[in-house]
C-alpha cells in the first residue's frame, strides 16, 4: 500500500497535469474559435459538472431558470429551447437513467408518449414544431422532477419551492404597484418576444406577467406552490405569510383561473391534511387567507366588471373551440390545422385556450383524452385524501387547464410538478415498506414545529 505522502504526491500531479490539459486546450480552441466562444464553451461544460455532481444546486439553478428568466431568453437547437430547458437538458441524461433503473410504471409511460409523438413526427403525422416543445421542453421536466425529488427528498424540494415562489410573489406585486416589468423590451428583435412581448390588460389595469410571458402562467404557477408551502418545514405563521402574499400576488395577475386553482389548491391541502395538521395550523392559515381576500376582492371584482365584455368574449371563444372537436384525428394533427412560421389558424380560431384540447389539436384525440384521464384520477386521488403534495396541486390546477393551454414556463412546470408527484409516492411506499429514506414520508404536514 502506498504511503500517505506518495498518494498526496501523485494527486497532485494528476491535478496538475489536468490544469495544463485544460489550459492548452481552452488556449487552443481560442485561437480556432475566437476566446467568447471558447470561454462560453468552457463555462457550459462547468455548469454542466456542476449541476451533475449537485442535484440541490440543480433544483434551485433550474427553478430560479423558470421563475426569473424570461421565456424569450433561449437559444434554437432544431427548435427553441427556453432557459429553463437547457438546463434540464444539462442533467437529463443522469435524471433518465436514474428513472428507468427505478422502473416505476408512470415513467415507463411517459417514455411511452415520447417514443409515441416521436414517431408521429418522423411519419409527418405532427408537426415537428409540436413534438419538439412535448420531446425537448416538457419530458426532461419531468424527469429532472422526478430525479432530483428522489435524490434530495420530497421536504427539501417543498422548502425551495417556497422559497422560489415567495420572491416570484413578492417580485409581481412590486411589478403591479410600480406599473413596470423588468424584463419587458428585452430580446425585441426575437421571434419568441415578438409573439409574447405585449403586456396584458384587463380593465383599463396592466396585469403582473413576471418572466412568465403571461399573467394567467404566472397566476397559476403561483398556485400551484400553495400546496407546497402548506407542506413545507417552516413554521405555520411563515407558511400562512407566503401563501397570503402568494394569493395577493394572484390577484395582481387579475386572472380568474389562476383564483381559481388557488382556492382548490388551499381547500384540497387542508382537506387532506385532516388529522395530520393541527388546528393552530389550520387556524392560522384559513384567518391569514380570509383576511386577504376580504381586502383584495372587493378591488379586483371592480376591475373584472370593467372587463364584462371581454368576459363574454372569452366564454363564446371557448364555446367555439368545442364545436371543433370533431375535427380531432385518433392520431397526428387536426384536420384544417394550418401553422405558418409558427402562426396558426384552425377554421378561424387562432388561439387553443384548452390544455387538453391543444393536446389532442398537435398529437389526436388518443392522447389528449389519456391526459384527461389522468388528470380526472388525480383529482379523485386529491377528493379521497390519497394525494400526495405535488398531485394536490396538480388537481388545483386541472380546472384552469380546460381554459389555458400549456403556455411558456407554466408547461414546463406542470411537467415538473409531475415528476416531483410520481417520485414523492415512491419515497412514500419505500417508507411504507420499512426502507428508510430521507424525508420520505408524505404527506407532511408540519403543524407543531418549524424552521422559521
Amino acid at each position: 500500500m502506498p504511503r500517505t505522502g506518495e498518494v498526496d504526491l501523485r494527486g497532485r500531479a494528476a491535478t496538475t497535469v489536468m490544469g495544463a490539459a485544460a489550459t492548452l486546450a481552452f488556449i487552443g480552441l481560442s485561437l480556432r474559435f475566437g476566446l467568447p466562444t471558447t470561454a462560453a464553451g468552457f463555462l457550459g461544460l462547468t455548469a454542466f459538472v456542476l449541476l451533475n455532481l449537485s442535484p440541490k444546486l440543480s433544483l434551485c439553478v433550474f427553478l430560479s431558470a423558470i421563475c426569473f428568466v424570461p421565456y424569450w431568453w433561449g437559444i434554437d437547437l432544431f427548435g427553441y429551447v427556453p432557459a429553463a430547458s437547457l438546463i434540464s437538458l444539462m442533467v437529463f441524461p443522469g435524471a433518465l437513467l436514474r428513472a428507468v433503473r427505478g422502473g416505476n410504471y408512470a415513467v415507463v409511460a411517459v417514455l411511452s408518449i415520447g417514443l409515441f409523438v416521436g414517431l408521429l413526427v418522423a411519419l409527418g403525422a405532427s408537426i415537428p414544431g409540436h413534438g419538439f416543445v412535448l420531446l425537448a421542453q416538457w419530458v426532461p421536466a419531468f424527469f429532472v422532477g422526478y430525479s432530483l425529488t428522489t435524490q434530495v427528498g420530497i421536504q427539501f424540494v417543498r422548502d425551495t419551492i417556497t422559497i422560489v415562489f415567495l420572491v416570484v410573489a413578492l417580485l409581481a406585486i412590486v411589478e403591479y404597484l410600480a406599473d413596470w416589468n423588468p424584463y419587458f423590451g428585452t430580446a425585441p428583435a426575437t421571434e419568441q418576444y415578438l409573439k409574447l412581448g405585449t403586456l396584458q390588460d384587463r380593465g383599463g389595469i396592466t396585469r403582473s406577467e413576471g418572466s412568465f410571458a403571461h399573467s394567467i402562467a404566472l397566476a397559476n404557477s403561483l398556485a400551484l406552490a400553495i400546496p407546497m408551502v402548506l407542506t413545507s418545514r417552516f413554521r405555520p405563521v411563515t407558511q400562512a405569510t407566503v401563501t397570503a402574499l402568494i394569493i395577493v400576488a394572484i390577484f395582481t395577475t387579475f386572472s380568474r383561473s389562476g383564483l381559481v386553482t388557488a382556492g382548490l389548491a388551499l381547500a384540497f391541502t387542508l382537506w387532506a391534511s385532516h388529522g395530520k395538521i393541527s388546528r393552530r395550523t389550520r387556524t392560522t392559515v384559513a384567518l391569514g387567507v380570509l383576511a386577504t381576500a376580504a381586502v383584495a376582492l372587493p378591488w379586483v371584482e371592480g376591475v373584472f366588471n370593467a372587463a364584462s365584455q371581454e368576459a363574454t368574449r372569452s366564454a363564446n371563444h371557448r364555446l367555439r373551440l368545442l364545436e371543433l372537436v370533431p375535427y380531432l384525428e385518433a392520431f397526428g394533427t387536426a384536420r384544417g390545422y394550418h401553422e405558418t412560421a409558427g402562426v396558426f389558424q384552425w377554421f378561424g380560431v387562432v388561439s387553443i385556450d384548452n390544455a387538453f384540447l391543444r393536446l389532442a389539436v398537435n398529437f389526436g384525440w388518443a392522447l389528449g383524452s389519456l391526459f384527461l384521464l389522468a388528470a380526472a384520477w388525480t383529482v379523485f386521488r386529491a377528493v379521497n385524501r390519497k394525494a400526495n403534495s405535488p398531485e394536490i396541486a396538480l388537481a388545483s390546477v386541472m380546472p384552469a387547464l380546460l381554459t389555458v393551454a400549456l403556455i411558456t414556463q407554466f408547461g414546463i412546470l406542470v411537467w415538473f410538478y409531475m415528476g416531483v408527484a410520481v417520485a414523492t409516492t415512491e419515497l412514500g411506499r419505500a417508507h411504507m415498506g420499512g426502507l428508510e429514506h430521507e424525508d420520505s414520508r408524505e404527506p407532511a404536514f408540519v403543524g407543531q414545529k418549524g424552521m422559521i
